[in-house]
């Protein structure tokens, strides 16, 4: 799932070859081809929210250890806060990924359950995943819902980056209070 000049991304419109190809892209820990399955307008949100983090980071300090972590982390180490700013969006998308692209590796294949359409511009793919390292296994339902644009189908991942935000949100809180 390569993106083309332009922000299109290059793929097949079947929701369900677009589910299986995205968890592909996860365990071969590929953010850019993972990438490739957002609208652009997604990952100039999941930017957006990343550099509200920033900022609020550079307001109030560095941390206990006189590090700014979050932007470390998030954008690049040892980047000012302007660098850090203009770090492009299908980067920052990579650099927040990389440890759930990491843990990608230990996926099974996902077992594609069945697809629910709502209405003719969504529809959710239910799928089961399985994790497995050594003797421990874990199993679990996850859904991809997709929406149509009129012309390609993408993963509707807001409420996946939403959750994301808080998460770190949490994190920023809790190293700040230790």
């Amino acid at each position: 799932m390569s993106r083309a000049r332009g922000g299109k991304p290059r793929h097949a419109p079947d929701p369900i070859r677009l589910a299986l190809a995205y968890f592909d892209a996860l365990h071969q820990g590929d953010a850019e081809r993972m990438a490739g399955f957002l609208h652009a307008d997604t990952l100039t949100e999941f930017h957006a929210l990343i550099c509200t983090f920033l900022r609020d980071e550079a307001d109030e300090g560095p941390d206990a250890d006189g590090e700014y972590a979050v932007r470390a982390k998030l954008a690049g180490d040892g980047l000012t806060l302007e660098e850090a700013l203009a770090v492009s969006p299908l980067r920052m998308w990579s650099r927040v990924l990389a440890p759930v692209i990491s843990a990608g590796a230990f996926l099974d294949p996902p077992e594609i359950l069945g697809e629910v359409p709502e209405g003719d511009q969504i529809i959710h793919v239910l799928t089961r995943i399985s994790c497995s390292a050594g003797e421990y296994r874990e199993t679990a339902l996850e859904v991809l819902s997709f929406w149509y644009d009129g012309r390609d189908w993408w993963l509707d991942a807001g409420k996946k980056i939403h959750g994301l935000a808080s998460a770190l949100r949490n994190r920023r809180r809790s190293t700040r209070s230790h």
